[in-house]
């Protein structure tokens, strides 16, 4: 009869558990800062209208909430009060955050699945 024994020492597995929400929360963190640099430089580079006072480009921003344990925001906004007029008139001619929420959503995806996809890797 054959007889088969495995022994398993689970301390590295306790250790990463134990760190590993917080580890993926800091890891979402910093891609989200990085995804807020790009999406502001994205949205002034990409924003289709002439500047009359360059207001409106200079005023494009994207920023990171953390909405609390886990959750997080990236908002795409304009420092200018005429901004939801540049989304909506003549049907969104001169808009640029909305389009560029698939453009912007796209990538952080894809970021977001390269942080699962290490996270995967550093448990087995």
């Amino acid at each position: 009869m054959a007889r088969a024994r495995i022994t398993f020492d689970d301390k590295g597995l306790r250790r990463n558990l134990a760190t590993f929400d917080r580890d993926l929360s800091n890891r979402i963190g910093h891609v989200l800062e990085a995804e807020s640099a790009y999406a502001t430089a994205y949205l002034k580079e990409h924003a289709p209208w002439n500047d009359n006072t360059g207001a409106a480009r200079a005023g494009l921003s994207a920023t990171v909430g953390e909405l609390g344990p886990g959750s997080y925001e990236l908002l795409l906004s304009y420092s200018v009060t005429y901004g939801v007029w540049l989304e909506t008139k003549e049907s969104g001619r001169y808009a640029v955050i909305t389009p560029a929420m698939r453009v912007l959503g796209d990538k952080l995806l894809s970021d977001l699945s390269g942080i699962i996809n290490h996270m995967r890797s550093r448990t087995t």
